[in-house]
């Protein structure tokens, strides 16, 4: 007969392989040029469509105000790809928020700052 131990262990393990997968996409260098951000995703699985969503804020004294958000369906390719979405920024400061959905769930999310 299998332990407690034994069975929850091999759960968890099946657990981690099935969602190995789920983080293989990654947001590297975000920075803004062109009119717009440039952000490049790597992708250690195979090429693949997700949902980029991004959402910035400019920072001035201390504060942060929401001035663009958008979500756009990308492909992934296996390795590193560019994504470049367009915004008319003015300079300063900005605080970036990038996540990665599939379907209903936000699987990878990072925070840049970014001075245009």
């Amino acid at each position: 007969m299998i332990s407690r131990t034994f069975r929850f262990a091999g759960l968890l393990t099946l657990a981690a392989l099935a969602c190995a997968g789920c983080l293989s996409v990654n947001v590297g260098d975000v920075s803004y040029s062109d009119g717009g951000f440039n952000v490049i995703l790597t992708n250690d699985g195979n090429t693949t469509m997700r949902i980029l969503r991004m959402t910035v804020y400019e920072t001035r004294n201390l504060e942060q105000y929401q001035i663009f958000q958008k979500s756009e369906l990308v492909s992934v390719i296996s390795g590193t790809s560019r994504v470049h979405i367009p915004a008319n920024l003015t300079p300063g400061n900005y605080k970036v928020y990038l996540s990665i959905v599939t379907g209903d769930e936000q699987i990878y999310t990072v925070i840049r700052d970014v001075r245009v």
